[in-house]
């Protein structure tokens, strides 16, 4: 089951450029979490740890699906990378991802 949405983007953030050389105005493939899905799934589990193994399987396992999206879209040879914005960012390393220290995620509390 998918847990990312996906979709093309336009990188508009802060100048930076990443370890492979993306940069400013690059098409970027945008992925984040299907949360609604992501909790409907997990709700069941009691154990913290056990919920983030969930999370990890789930997005390592819909990393097949972003591949697909990119390899069926007309425009593949244009996409310079893959961004998220994410809190889940231990161990995305393993997944093939690059952390940024510019952007640090507004956390509010209600």
């Amino acid at each position: 089951m998918p847990i990312l949405r996906v979709r093309l983007t336009k990188y508009k953030g802060k100048p930076m450029v990443l370890a492979d050389g993306t940069n400013k105005n690059d098409t970027l493939v945008k992925i984040h979490l299907h949360n609604v899905q992501l909790l409907k799934e997990i709700s069941t589990i009691k154990s913290e740890l056990n919920k983030a193994k969930m999370i990890y399987h789930y997005v390592q396992n819909s990393l097949l699906e972003v591949v697909l999206y990119i390899q069926n879209n007309s425009g593949s040879n244009i996409i310079k990378g893959i961004i998220g914005i994410s809190l889940l960012n231990k161990g995305c390393e393993r997944l093939g991802f690059e952390l940024s220290e510019h952007y640090k995620p507004n956390i509010y509390f209600v």
